[in-house]
């Protein structure tokens, strides 16, 4: 590629990334402005990672295809062009899922939040807590165990998705009630948990969608009301984590094969292994070509979906036009009645509309983006995020109206489905199905709770929410 060309793909991904910026700010803001429990900001701030490794093309001079280039990238045999085609596809659906959730549309009304202290509503904050811990340890047991059996993986996916309601409910409640004295213990739980999932699993894994679901959580029920920090300020803060983000990403990735060594091998002490990765990972730069090609590696989701689109322009054939959406109802059909029902992981799916010959053995999500584009093209990405948008603000709204009414069990319920729909991994066949199974596993345990509820010790400390809204001046 001459360097015109590949200046032109510089200034394309560098409007794209103010552009994506803008909508994510926008979205985190306006969804938490409007009463919230988080589910749209985790949602743009997981997809922001996962496909934010496109933006690596957006420094000026960079290109994979260098002689100096890392093997891995050029063995997939994309280019510069895929990366952009790839990219806008993925910010349509970021602008539809903006519209869907409201965040062009100016906040004139925001929700304030109060917490009063009355003996009207009496709520057994114990036996909820003990029973969603419970499961979500039960879970990351099982998980470790690597217990299979049926149903097994959406009821681990349920169970350890209790875990972050465990923890969020735990520092509401002591954040705005006092129902334990200090809110400590329930950071460190959401500061071990994902980094259990990063020591085992790696940086791109369902640990980091916990802890921005629990950041986002955060910032939309835990934060203080008035903040000592302006929105410039809060801006710059966040390019600061950001930074530091990506300066650990790139620390980390350098050192995970020794980390998974001591870890699951016992090769070495753990212990020195981090220490030396602390000591010697170098504060990130853009200008360290290097580093931008770990990124590309690994937050690579728009390099397979530029392979993909481009795929498609050359045989046209394989669109699905809608086949793989209108099996979403079919979700609960037992596997004995429909043999061809689609199964979760491998790599035949991705291979299928990409052209890659990927292993067997490993798992690739695809993603939302991917699968609404080979149904209905670019229209059907901006389409596709729109409704979900839609969706997904109108679930986060009604879990946020639950929590400070002070019925948990109900908020728990949406919650925990919400969760597992913005997976930005996961297809929407699999988003419906853990959604179903998620629901019918928390009504299970709304009902068992229900049951014993008379029977359970109720909490002296007593709770009664409410919201009112104020104009903004």
């Amino acid at each position: 590629m001459d360097s015109s060309s590949i200046g032109g793909v510089h200034l394309t991904m560098q409007l794209m990334l103010v552009v994506w910026v803008t909508l994510v700010v926008l979205v985190v803001r306006r969804t938490l402005e409007r009463g919230s429990v988080g589910l749209p900001a985790a949602l743009v701030l997981t997809m922001s990672f996962l496909y934010g490794g496109c933006f690596v093309y957006a420094v000026p001079g960079y290109t994979h295809l260098r002689p100096d280039g890392h093997w891995y990238l050029n063995s997939y045999g994309f280019t510069e062009e895929m990366v952009v085609k790839a990219t806008f596809a993925s910010l349509l659906g970021l602008l539809g899922f903006a519209i869907g959730c409201g965040a062009l549309r100016r906040v004139h009304q925001r929700v304030k939040k109060s917490y009063i202290y009355a003996p009207t509503v009496v709520v057994n904050v114990k036996s909820i807590l003990i029973a969603l811990g419970s499961l979500a340890a039960a879970s990351f047991l099982l998980n470790y165990l690597r217990v299979s059996f049926l149903l097994s993986d959406a009821l681990l996916e349920v169970g350890r998705n209790l875990a972050v309601i465990f923890v969020t409910m735990g520092a509401f409640l002591s954040k705005r009630t006092g129902f334990n004295k200090s809110i400590s213990p329930w950071v460190i739980v959401a500061m071990l948990i994902p980094a259990y999932y990063i020591l085992l699993f790696g940086f791109v894994s369902y640990g980091f969608l916990f802890g921005t679901t629990i950041l986002a959580f955060w910032m939309a029920q835990l934060s203080g009301k008035q903040s000592a920090i302006n929105p410039l300020g809060k801006t710059v803060l966040g390019f600061v984590l950001v930074y530091l983000l990506l300066t650990a990403f790139v620390g980390w990735f350098s050192y995970r094969d020794e980390i998974r060594l001591a870890v699951w091998d016992g090769s070495g002490s753990l212990t020195d292994v981090l220490i030396r990765a602390l000591s010697q990972t170098e504060l990130f730069s853009p200008w360290n070509f290097a580093s931008l090609d770990v990124i590309n590696i690994r937050l690579n989701l728009n390099l397979f979906i530029g392979k993909m689109i481009t795929h498609h322009e050359i045989f046209p054939q394989l669109s699905q036009n809608g086949s793989t959406l209108a099996i979403l109802p079919l979700v609960l059909l037992p596997r004995f009645l429909w043999p061809d029902k689609p199964v979760r992981g491998g790599s035949d799916f991705m291979s299928e509309h990409t052209g890659i010959i990927l292993s067997d053995s490993a798992t690739f999500g695809t993603g939302t983006v991917f699968e609404f584009f080979i149904n209905f093209g670019y229209l059907g990405v901006f389409i596709g995020f729109v409704v979900f948008g839609l969706l997904i603000s109108r679930l986060d709204r009604a879990a946020a109206a639950h929590l400070l009414r002070g019925d948990f069990m109900a908020f728990a319920r949406l919650y925990v489905v919400g969760i597992v729909a913005i997976d930005p991994l996961l297809r929407p066949f699999f988003i419906v199905n853990g959604v179903v199974f998620a629901w019918i596993i928390m009504s299970a345990l709304k009902i068992a709770l229900d049951r014993n509820k008379r029977a359970a010790e109720i909490t002296s400390t007593q709770f009664r929410y409410g919201f009112r809204m104020k104009e903004r001046p």
